[in-house]
């Protein structure tokens, strides 16, 4: 694991806002009282485990993500009545068939902040917990058109006759579709099939953490 003594003063004040020792974050979390341990001196873990910490520290993850060096997705809680946010067409679960058709003819918008309207296409409504815990069903996307990804943004591709949304993963020159929730499994995709395609690139969400993240996920 990589060190970064920024990701160890993030983890420590963590541990100190919510005033618990690493045992107690160990067993919240469901994460060996070691690897707790190990987070505290700066090593950074995979980003499943990580989103496990948050989740189970009912915390944001997003600057430890950060802190980490991890993708971010922008997120906001909607409804606040910003006189400038922009309303983008919520299309549905999936863009099937053409989305800017869709779009035109959507009866359902967000408001979004200008700055994140402008890097989006369209949004859709999270379906599934493959996801879980940075994104949970119900939560609405934003979606920007593109073919491309980089390894570690959050995509949605095109799968046979499925539409998914996960992490893009490059390895090895191996191509993969990574879920977050660990009962799922990765997904290894050929590129340049007609079997798959990335879509689109998801660049916000309305996850609200402090009234998810203790949602647990059975087997």
């Amino acid at each position: 694991m990589a060190v970064s003594e920024k990701f160890a003063q993030l983890i420590s004040a963590s541990l100190i806002s919510l005033g618990i020792s690493q045992r107690e974050a160990a067993k919240r979390s469901g994460i060996s009282p070691g690897y707790i341990s190990n987070m505290c001196l700066g090593q950074v873990p995979g980003m499943a485990k990580l989103l496990q910490f948050a989740s189970g520290l009912q915390i944001d993850p997003q600057p430890l993500l950060a802190a980490a060096g991890y993708t971010e997705l922008n997120s906001f809680t909607p409804g606040r009545g910003d006189e400038n946010a922009i309303k983008v067409p919520v299309i549905g679960a999936a863009p099937g068939g053409n989305w800017r058709l869709a779009a035109a003819h959507a009866d359902n918008y967000h408001e979004v902040p200008p700055g994140l309207a402008d890097n989006t296409d369209y949004s859709l409504t999270m379906v599934g917990d493959s996801m879980w815990p940075y994104l949970m069903p119900g939560d609405v996307i934003g979606i920007r058109e593109q073919s491309h990804a980089a390894s570690g943004q959050i995509v949605i591709a095109r799968l046979g006759e499925e539409v998914t949304v996960k992490k893009w993963q490059i390895e090895n020159n191996e191509y993969w579709l990574v879920p977050f929730n660990p009962i799922y499994k990765p997904i290894n995709v050929k590129q340049n099939t007609p079997d798959f395609a990335i879509i689109g690139v998801v660049t916000w969400s309305t996850h609200i953490w402090d009234q998810k993240a203790n949602k647990k996920i059975k087997k």
